[in-house]
């Protein structure tokens, strides 16, 4: 349920605030729910926060709706994964 979903992610927004949050994981989040551009803003915040998930982009599966976009393109080269 959508709804629910974002309820807890408010929740976790909220409880984020101020310490560190694997940015990564509110990515998977929306993902599923289909918002490209949290999704982007929070890939950009685990690469600030050098998340070693990130090393995963090209081959984990839940990234497969997004992996055509030019932003996800430019995230692999910035994390220095050899190109498609």
């Amino acid at each position: 349920n959508k709804e629910v979903t974002r309820k807890i992610i408010k929740q976790l927004e909220s409880q984020s605030k101020g310490k560190c949050l694997q940015a990564i994981k509110l990515a998977r989040i929306y993902v599923v729910l289909g918002e490209s551009e949290k999704v982007f803003d929070y890939l950009e915040q685990a690469f600030d926060q050098h998340d070693v998930d990130l090393i995963a982009l090209k081959t984990d599966p839940r990234w497969k709706t997004i992996k055509h976009e030019s932003k996800f393109k430019e995230l692999v080269s910035k994390v220095k994964l050899p190109a498609y």
